[in-house]
């Protein structure tokens, strides 16, 4: 007796067969269509609507079967299923869904493998300018997750192709700066999100007003989010140097934190934080002498001594000149 889920939504879908298993159907001129046919004539459903699930691989909602003539009623729940046929009494074992396979059914979602890889790869972007390990690794998982997911529901090339390409497209935002790049890669990242799902078998759509409303509010805000971005960081670059670059040679500081050879550190000269890059140690709080500039970074070495007269302040100074 053909009955609506309590989702409210009629699906098909065929039975299960394990390795080894003898199959319930036979074998000679057996068809999906030829079952339910016969399932609807036997039981005096509309047989050109049944015939139209088995041919068409789709699916009826509750209302839509009803209307139709494929289920003689509809339950909101299992209970009220159970007390419509008469079986409101009987002993009910219930079984939980493995987290496993919830996990797994979670991310066999495109949306969610869309979202997943496009908010990861921004996160990305956005540890570039403030460079946490926890923003680093929190990227890395939702990507991998994303990609885990459009392998499971064997995503569309297309939509996995324009993902990646969005990538690229935020990436060169950190260079370009303007927000076109970051709008551009964030409008055809949401677009691949719903290519993913494309030639996909799924029944009924994986789409929804749900999912447009998800895409669109996430889509709406990530743009949001980079324009502001962006015009915090033209306002910082706007700022003026406290300290001409070009005359910054020669002048003495502090290392505000410590200096390895091949990476970058921080100095502090003339009351100002400096990006700081060193050919030897250099531990901590100790006097640096600049001794050149380029590409927002200055090199430095340790500070000879300074003399024994003291001037009674300990603020850092330009280098005394060298004697002829």
């Amino acid at each position: 007796m053909p009955v609506s889920l309590s989702t409210r939504t009629s699906h098909r879908s065929p039975l299960p067969r394990r390795r080894g298993a003898t199959s319930p159907w036979p074998r000679t001129g057996f068809t999906w269509a030829t079952y339910i046919r016969s399932l609807a004539e036997k039981n005096r459903y509309n047989v050109t609507s049944a015939l139209y699930i088995a041919q068409n691989n789709t699916a009826y909602s509750a209302v839509q079967a009803t209307s139709v003539g494929l289920v003689n009623g509809t339950s909101e729940t299992l209970d009220a299923f159970l007390t419509a046929v008469g079986l409101g009494s009987a002993t009910i074992t219930r079984f939980d869904e493995p987290l496993y396979d919830r996990f797994l059914s979670f991310i066999s979602d495109p949306t969610v493998d869309g979202l997943f890889i496009l908010v990861g790869i921004i996160a990305l972007v956005l540890d570039l300018f403030h460079r946490t390990l926890f923003l680093s690794v929190a990227a890395v998982i939702f990507i991998a997750l994303g990609f885990l997911g459009a392998q499971i529901i064997g995503a569309s090339v297309v939509g996995i192709l324009m993902l990646i390409i969005a990538a690229g497209l935020v990436i060169l935002e950190v260079k370009a700066g303007h927000g076109f790049f970051a709008i551009s890669g964030i409008a055809l990242g949401l677009a691949g999100t719903y290519l993913l799902a494309y030639n996909v078998p799924y029944s009924p759509s994986p789409y929804g007003i749900t999912q447009y409303v998800i895409l669109g509010g996430t889509g709406a805000l990530l743009v949001v989010a980079f324009l502001y971005l962006t015009r915090i960081r033209h306002a910082l670059m706007a700022q003026p140097k406290l300290i001409d670059p070009g005359k910054i040679v020669n002048m003495t500081g502090r290392a505000t934190t410590d200096l390895v050879p091949g990476k970058d550190g921080v100095a502090n000269v003339g009351a100002e934080e400096w990006t700081a890059q060193s050919d030897q140690f250099i531990p901590k709080g100790s006097l640096i002498l600049v001794t050149g500039y380029g590409d927002g970074k200055i090199q430095v070495t340790i500070a000879p001594a300074p003399a024994s007269t003291s001037t009674g302040s300990n603020e850092p100074s330009a280098a005394p000149p060298a004697s002829p």
